[in-house]
């Protein structure tokens, strides 16, 4: 199929959509080998979708955006950065399609009003030699609060939900590559530090006392900068601490944010 306003010279012209299929990033992890560079999976449902730390993530028939991107080859060094710089895309993408703001809670959801509307998950994989990248990315479309609320989910809200604004699953796919192919090109000449002024302006985790979880330690203190690697610069008991993207989780002291 063909995304209508896509302006993209690689990612997205082939384009994948699926009825139904256990997640879009298992489906390229599986099929990655035969499809070329830029292509994209979307699915009308997800059975088994999944997020950062092994969470589920299966919205119902539209409600939703499910969609992953292949890019191959891709560095390996690079893949822990990857996940902040799809961030920028979507939270640009959603702005621009709504007028409302959006930002990034370090490393990659993508919020607004101190709910998260977009989780990422990118994924690496190295076959015959090569290694490549799958980035799933997730986006609430149309779920109203009391559904959130039914599922015990506080902290999650929608498109439609935080800005009043119906955003059809196709344009933001679109949108979002069209944002994100710009990045990528920058992020894979010079790397995260030529994005990084740009991603500390988006990101709403900064200046925030936050609580980190990484592996079986827990730290709270402000978060001061995100470094040239995509790491969380923290100042904890008069000490500054480096936060590696990646298995990470943090939570503001007061909230989501």
């Amino acid at each position: 199929m063909e995304l209508q306003n896509l302006t993209t010279q690689v990612l997205g012209q082939n384009c994948i959509y699926l009825d139904e299929v256990d997640s879009t990033n298992d489906y390229l992890k599986r099929e990655g080998e035969r499809l070329p560079h830029g292509t994209v999976v979307i699915a009308e449902r997800q059975v088994a979708g999944k997020g950062r730390l092994g969470r589920q993530w299966a919205p119902t028939d539209r409600e939703a955006l499910a969609m992953s991107l292949l890019l191959r080859p891709f560095l390996l060094k690079q893949m822990a950065a990857l996940p902040l710089v799809c961030g920028m895309a979507v939270a640009r993408a959603l702005e621009g399609l709504t007028k409302e703001s959006f930002g990034i809670k370090w490393t990659n959801d993508v919020v607004t009003g101190g709910k998260k509307v977009c989780g990422i998950l990118c994924e690496s994989r190295v076959m015959a030699g090569e290694s490549w990248a799958v980035c799933g990315m997730g986006v609430n479309l149309v779920q109203t609060e009391e559904d959130f609320a039914a599922r015990d989910l506080p902290y999650a809200t929608s498109v439609a939900a935080a800005t009043g604004v119906k955003v059809e699953p196709f344009a933001v796919a679109a949108r979002i590559l069209n944002e994100l192919e710009p990045l990528c090109e920058r992020f894979a000449a010079a790397g995260f530090g030529a994005l990084r002024e740009e991603y500390g302006r988006q990101c709403v985790t900064l200046g925030r006392q936050v609580r980190v979880t990484d592996g079986g330690r827990t730290l709270e203190g402000t978060a001061l900068d995100v470094g040239e690697d995509g790491n969380l610069i923290l100042h904890v008991d008069g000490k500054v601490v480096h936060i590696a993207a990646g298995e990470a989780s943090v939570r503001g002291m007061y909230g989501y944010i």
